[in-house]
């Protein structure tokens, strides 16, 4: 059976590869590339994050670690909300 850190992973990287492919639509005018680039470094974070926290040395090293990944998605929230 998959354990809750597995499936939580599973759904991350499908969220940030969805996110990729939408951006890959996004007009590549300037202002489409400074939304696309912010986009992608917002969404990319989460998992990045994300896998640092599986990895921590300590209790508070998981709450800070996890702690940017909850903001780093409220910011990918923030980019996808200018661009819809």
């Amino acid at each position: 059976m998959e354990n809750k850190i597995d499936s939580l992973r599973s759904k991350i990287k499908s969220y940030v590869l969805k996110t990729i492919l939408f951006a890959k639509q996004i007009p590549s005018d300037q202002v489409g590339k400074i939304v696309t680039t912010q986009l992608i470094r917002s969404v990319t974070s989460i998992g990045a994050n994300f896998e640092e926290a599986t990895e921590a040395e300590s209790n508070n090293d998981v709450v800070h670690k996890m702690a940017i990944v909850k903001k780093e998605a409220k910011e990918t929230m923030y980019w996808l909300g200018l661009i819809t």
